[in-house]
């Protein structure tokens, strides 16, 4: 992401070189970030997270049917509070979070 310089070698992302010189937030915006303590939003439901992988884009909304296609088990979720969920469950969601703006329905 960019916190530690690299030393050697380049970051790819779908076939595109060099992304040492870009920003963090472009970085994440390019491929997604999934941070390692997961960082869902407690009392929001998991709905409302998933969302949150979506406040940076201009779009309209996303096609929701294919959101659960990676992760059914969300859809079983998607009412619960984040804090609610067993840590599996918190990073399945977080993981989703950061795809979902990659997802090509959107």
């Amino acid at each position: 992401m960019g916190v530690v310089a690299v030393k050697t070698g380049t970051i790819q992302l779908d076939g595109v070189g060099d992304h040492q010189g870009h920003a963090i937030r472009t970085r994440a915006q390019r491929g997604g970030y999934v941070p390692q303590g997961r960082e869902i939003f407690g009392r929001l439901t998991v709905q409302e997270n998933l969302r949150m992988g979506l406040a940076y884009r201009r779009r309209g909304a996303c096609d929701s049917r294919r959101l659960f296609e990676l992760f059914p088990v969300l859809k079983q979720m998607i009412n619960r509070r984040g804090g609610d969920l067993s840590g599996g469950q918190q990073q399945a969601a977080s993981d989703r979070r950061a795809l979902w703006p990659r997802d090509p329905s959107c």
